[in-house]
């Protein structure tokens, strides 16, 4: 009878242990999803602002070559300088697009590791459970 009883109060305290570590999954997992529905929102509005600073600078490239073809017209040396401008800002623009598609490459790196992150700590969290 005693060995039951302490069998029953062994089962009890496991109950309760595992209990807590299922809460406490449970709670890593909710905050997780936060953090990763806010990553998601982050780079989302990251891109938005970036696709904006892209248009916006096609608009710009676009207006200054605009501008710079009307001074064209005004003399010969004024074509060969304004050659050399366009050709400066046409190679400002790329540097400019190189490094978006750098900043968007980093945001990808960031979110496979947010990512890789999130499935480390699953796993973590059912190891202790299956310890448990």
């Amino acid at each position: 009878m005693e060995l039951h009883t302490n069998l029953t109060i062994v089962q009890e305290r496991l109950l309760d242990i595992l209990r807590t570590q299922f809460e406490e999954a449970e709670v890593r997992n909710m905050e997780q999803r936060v953090l990763q529905k806010n990553w998601n929102e982050f780079t989302e509005s990251l891109e938005e602002v970036l696709m904006l600073i892209s248009m916006n600078s096609t608009d710009l490239m676009r207006d200054l070559f605009t501008g710079l073809l009307s001074l064209q017209s005004l003399t010969r040396d004024s074509t060969r300088l304004v050659n050399d401008e366009v050709q400066k800002l046409a190679a400002g623009m790329n540097a400019a697009q190189e490094k978006l598609r750098d900043v968007k490459g980093d945001i990808d790196i960031l979110g496979n590791s947010a990512s890789a992150n999130i499935e480390e700590l699953a796993a973590t969290a059912w190891r202790h459970l299956s310890l448990v």
